[in-house]
């Protein structure tokens, strides 16, 4: 069980300002969007500039990740749910496949409230 990465940080913006705000970090990081992504219920625009992720949406649909510190990577979700939940963590979404590519789900992913109080996103990347 292990956390292969983690995304530097996350941010939220509302959809009108998604890509002023990419262009903006493709130009100071010196990196191209790496995958543009959709959550499963397609109601917000995920987008990997580097390591770091960046989240669009509407004021409701974002109002649930306005708090996601980071997304670690890991190898495997099913051991991190159980050793989590042995912690006292709390889980508040998932695990669900997703993000969306055109192809489908890349990966499976849940939404973990640690016991000191920050909300993080595991995600298992497909085939991994």
């Amino acid at each position: 069980m292990k956390i292969l990465r983690v995304t530097a940080p996350v941010l939220t913006v509302a959809t009108e300002r998604l890509a002023a705000t990419t262009a903006f970090y493709e130009r100071v990081l010196g990196e191209p969007v790496r995958a543009r992504l959709r959550n499963p219920a397609g109601t917000l625009d995920l987008v990997l500039v580097g390591a770091m992720l960046i989240i669009g949406g509407s004021p409701a649909a974002l109002a649930t990740r306005s708090e996601l510190e980071a997304t670690l990577i890991v190898d495997s979700l099913d051991e991190w749910l159980a050793e989590l939940m042995r912690l006292g963590a709390a889980i508040i979404e998932g695990p669900t496949p997703g993000p969306m590519s055109d192809a489908g789900p890349v990966g499976s992913f849940m939404f973990v409230r640690h016991p000191d109080g920050h909300l993080f996103e595991y995600f298992q990347p497909k085939g991994d």
